[in-house]
């Protein structure tokens, strides 16, 4: 991610990110998470970057 974001090449910046979410994905199905732990993870990491002031986008419920 840090080489990728270093030469600031959107496609493989997103790449990177992709691969991230597909190894965060691969960890939840090892671990025999459900569709619900991972919401309810989801909505805990909303209220806490908000409480940090980390979002401030309306779209974002």
């Amino acid at each position: 991610m840090f080489g990728a974001w270093q030469n600031r090449c959107d496609e493989d910046v997103v790449d990177e990110l992709a691969d991230c979410i597909q190894a965060c994905a691969n960890m939840m199905a090892w671990m025999g998470l459900t569709q619900q732990d991972v919401d309810n993870a989801m909505l805990r990491c909303l209220k806490r970057n908000r409480d940090r002031g980390r979002i401030d986008a309306p779209w974002i419920a």
